[in-house]
């Protein structure tokens, strides 16, 4: 028997998109439009929109989605904008990052 995964998958979607989120509305108005060193023709905000754009491969997006918040939390302490600890460590606090985004936990089995 196949096990039925559709609520697993959808937790961890509500989930990991809660993180982005969660950083996105955190970074600061003026780091949006700075240019990433390295590839000046880059900035925050491209690499943002780029997470959007990637989001149409599922298996592929998660990684690359958490990969591109670490990207943006180091590029904004490389440029000195250091985020706080409550937005840098609120990136791992997964199970608060999925009650926001309102995924019920089931007990395990």
């Amino acid at each position: 028997m196949i096990p039925d995964l559709r609520d697993t998958i959808l937790n961890t979607w509500r989930t990991n998109n809660r993180v982005t989120l969660f950083l996105v509305e955190r970074i600061p108005p003026e780091l949006w439009a700075s240019a990433i060193p390295g590839a000046p023709r880059r900035t925050i905000q491209m690499m943002a929109a780029h997470i959007h754009n990637v989001r149409h491969v599922l298996a592929y997006f998660v990684a690359h989605e958490a990969h591109h918040r670490g990207h943006i939390v180091v590029v904004g302490r490389a440029l000195g904008y250091r985020l706080p600890a409550e937005v840098t460590d609120g990136l791992w606090q997964w199970t608060k990052r999925a009650a926001e985004a309102g995924v019920v936990r089931r007990p395990r089995r």
